[in-house]
């Protein structure tokens, strides 16, 4: 969220408008500098309260003074609903920022969070959204560092289908100097039942900074529409099988409850080699801390951030160097999951856009690794027989797709060979090298470095039956 009044200025305006209130909403000024990140701010400017306000159909608006508005549209509720707003400085909630929101690198925090409890009936999640303004204490502003802006975080439930946990979600607003205030519009899916003891519906609010965007960047070699960003690699080696999709405000019609997942979820047996999915530093890298299980989170060149969660193994430090398609771990199933998987997560840093959100990994994939070359198919001098070529050698062009070669030959046969690792050419071929007929088979291996050259050699049969030769393959080509 920049320090601007974009997107501000009309909820604020339309907030005041139902207070009563006259106020100016001018164009913002910069935010001051403080103290770095890492600050856990201990001061509301008031002392822990609790306003409840009924709230008709009609719709309406509730006030906790010097802390937050929250406004309701009409039919947010099908029944005229008791909306209570309390302050809190809960350990529980404390602790479940500190363990799900790495991927935003945040700053100083507000120690006090904001509860906005609607009771056991839930929101109706067909109407528009809540729209709410935050006051922003003096103490959290004198705190914030250069380089970072005050954002609202909510916490949601992450419904994965092989996990299934509470966290935070960075909600996109703005903040005006000119009243204080930070104001956001923040989805129907945010009130939840899943951390409360009661049963009841509650929104949760935290205050936290975050580092700025960065300017937004365009790529001719950008993924499919559905991702505004440069294509990234698949973060497991053996490749990417999605369980569970990234999910973001969905109404589930059984529960009528609005569900999150906040990443894309991907096939990994427990041992499975997890990559870096591009080039960065690794920004974090905890124990398992009973949501996320083991996990890293890499902030890479253009200042976007992966997660990779539940893992089994940790390989990698903080601050350590990597390269796209480097190991840093195993997959497993620590924290609150059911099964071994990958939990993926990808936010773009304003490398989208304006945008420090997270977006759906899986739609960023870019297609596998291409590697062009020549095949060379030698005969041995003793294949004589007459269903031979009687050439003694000839070039096929080879590509090579994740482990999978694509092999023409000058006759327009094409055979297909594939290999098992991404490090080693092991090479199970089958196909006919010859127009007339017959079958050749071939074992062989080779290798190929990241780097992107690949080199090998294969001994080949044939035979149709009658006639037989054999002979030997060399290849080799480069990265493209």
């Amino acid at each position: 969220m920049q320090r601007q009044c974009t997107g501000a200025a009309t909820i604020v305006s339309r907030l005041v408008a139902t207070l009563g209130l006259a106020l100016s909403i001018a164009a913002c000024s910069g935010g001051s500098g403080g103290n770095g990140g890492g600050v856990i701010i201990d001061d509301f400017g008031v002392e822990p309260a609790t306003v409840t306000t009924q709230v008709p159909i009609s719709g309406g608006t509730v006030v906790l003074p010097n802390v937050a508005t929250i406004f309701f549209p009409a039919s947010s509720f099908t029944v005229a609903t008791d909306v209570s707003v309390t302050t809190s400085s809960s350990t529980e909630i404390g602790d479940i920022f500190a363990n799900t929101s790495a991927i935003f690198a945040p700053g100083s925090r507000l120690n006090h969070d904001i509860r906005i409890n609607i009771g056991v009936m839930p929101i109706n999640g067909d109407v528009a959204a809540v729209d709410v303004s935050v006051t922003v204490p003096a103490a959290f502003l004198a705190a914030l560092a250069d380089g970072y802006d005050v954002e609202v975080f909510t916490l949601i439930s992450n419904n994965g289908g092989e996990e299934n946990y509470v966290t935070f979600d960075l909600i996109t607003g703005a903040f005006d100097a000119n009243v204080g205030a930070v104001a956001a519009t923040i989805p129907a899916g945010a009130f939840v039942d899943a951390h409360t003891l009661d049963g009841t519906f509650e929104l949760v609010l935290l205050l936290a900074s975050t580092p700025e965007t960065i300017a937004a960047t365009s790529s001719a070699n950008a993924a499919p529409s559905s991702c505004p960003l440069d294509p990234i690699r698949c973060p497991v080696e053996s490749g990417c099988t999605v369980t569970s999709d990234f999910q973001e405000n969905i109404l589930d019609p059984a529960d009528a409850r609005r569900h999150n997942h906040t990443g894309a979820d991907y096939l990994a047996a427990s041992g499975s080699t997890v990559v870096a999915a591009k080039s960065g530093r690794v920004l974090h890298s905890e124990p398992d801390n009973g949501a996320l299980g083991n996990v890293i989170v890499i902030q890479h060149d253009d200042a976007s951030r992966t997660l990779y969660a539940h893992l089994q193994n940790r390989d990698v430090d903080v601050d350590a160097a990597v390269d796209a398609g480097d190991h840093i771990g195993l997959s497993g199933s620590t924290g609150q999951s059911s099964n071994p998987h990958l939990h993926f997560e990808y936010v773009p840093n304003g490398t989208a856009p304006g945008s420090k959100k997270r977006i759906d990994p899986h739609a960023c994939l870019r297609g596998p690794d291409r590697f062009v070359g020549t095949w060379r198919i030698t005969e041995d001098a003793a294949s004589s027989d007459p269903g031979c070529s009687g050439t003694s050698s000839f070039d096929a062009t080879i590509s090579i797709q994740e482990g999978t070669y694509f092999v023409s030959f000058p006759s327009g046969i094409t055979v297909t060979t594939t290999t098992s690792t991404s490090n080693s050419l092991g090479v199970a071929f089958s196909g006919n090298f010859y127009d007339d007929g017959g079958t050749t088979s071939e074992t062989g291996s080779g290798t190929f470095t990241r780097g992107g050259s690949f080199a090998g050699s294969t001994r080949w049969s044939w035979t149709d039956g009658t006639y037989s030769c054999s002979g030997t393959s060399e290849f080799s080509g480069q990265k493209f």
